[in-house]
């Protein structure tokens, strides 16, 4: 078997691999009745487009391209496996709000307001240090 033999031989291995992980985390990601972590959907996604890719390059017989490519769907599929898997164990625990990595929704009044109520605390406190020092001076 030539070297490039192995080496197609090993990468067809790996995106084997990486389909069986990836079906593997969908199942238990449809399967998860506590929590649908949009995290999660996220990296499902983009592995499964990134699995088509570096299918396409294994197809071609760009073995570079693919081996970059599928490093990068493992590394989602890692990433989120491991998010399920601690969503579970908060859920277990009883935790509900230790994960959340949804974007909370702040209406801009209120963040205006919080910045400026800053802002008038630390000119107060600027104020106070300038009279300090015009009374020693």
């Amino acid at each position: 078997m030539s070297k490039h033999q192995t080496k197609r031989a090993a990468a067809v291995q790996k995106q084997a691999k990486l389909e069986m992980l990836l079906s593997k985390l969908s199942t238990d990601y449809e399967a998860a009745t506590f929590h649908q972590n949009v995290v999660v959907a996220d990296c499902l996604n983009k592995a499964c487009a990134a699995m088509m890719m570096a299918s396409n390059h294994l197809f071609a017989n760009r073995l570079d391209q693919f081996l970059r490519v599928s490093n990068g769907a493992w590394l989602l599929i890692d990433f989120g496996r491991r998010l399920l898997d601690a969503d579970a164990v908060e859920h277990l625990l009883g935790e509900s709000e230790y994960l959340e990595l949804n974007e909370t929704v702040v209406s801009p009044t209120v963040s205006v307001d919080g910045g400026f109520a800053d802002l008038e605390k630390e000119i107060l406190k600027l104020r106070s240090v300038l009279r300090d020092r015009k009374k020693v001076d």
